[in-house]
């Protein structure tokens, strides 16, 4: 070969015997090298590839999850706003009926001072005459007054079934005069003829 020719860089010099010499072994011992980092580089970029992929998808589930709580947080207060729209919907009927109930009623004086809302005789059609209470009427419910009578004092009253009320419409109460008059007593009270309790 002919030095200074180039073509020692192409064909490396080997021995007569075949042999590679210390030139041409460094090369193949640096391209083995190269090609062994090169593997090892590639192995630990897949790894670390398949690392992100895991913390990817770690991740990925995390954000499902916490879109599914979304989603049924958002199914529950859905749910909420359909059943307080449902009530709100048979409230506001309540009401019209109502509106167009009380219509029939008008206030009337019952006695000793006493008012309630009675039915209306033209709005009757196949009602009896009753009376409604006030204070339940003035809070939109209707509820018949009920009469009764106290033996005591022979008076006419009318009772609230729902709220309780009572009034004495005919003669007086005689549960009344009864506490008035044990207020008014002293402690020892006489009956009869000096009898003393």
């Amino acid at each position: 070969m002919v030095a200074g020719s180039g073509l020692e860089s192409r064909f490396p010099r080997r021995y007569p015997d075949g042999r590679q010499t210390n030139q041409e072994r460094i090369s193949l011992t640096d391209a083995a090298s190269i090609g062994g980092a090169l593997g090892a580089t590639k192995a630990a970029f897949d790894l670390a590839k398949t690392f992100v992929d895991i913390r990817d998808a770690a991740k990925l589930q995390t954000v499902r999850l916490e879109l599914l709580n979304l989603l049924v947080e958002a199914q529950e207060a859905q749910s909420a706003l359909i059943a307080e729209k449902r009530q709100l919907e048979e409230r506001v009927h309540q009401l019209e009926a109502w509106d167009g109930e009380k219509e029939r009623y008008q206030l009337q004086d019952m006695g000793n001072g006493c008012v309630a809302y009675a039915l209306k005789p033209e709005s009757a059609g196949a009602d009896p005459a009753h009376s409604l209470c006030a204070n339940c009427y003035s809070q939109g419910r209707k509820s018949i007054l009920v009469p009764f009578y106290i033996s005591m004092g022979s008076a006419s009253a009318l009772q609230c079934h729902v709220c309780g009320s009572e009034m004495v419409i005919k003669g007086v109460d005689g549960r009344e005069a009864g506490r008035i008059a044990m207020k008014m007593t002293p402690t020892k009270a006489t009956f009869g003829r000096g009898a003393r309790i």
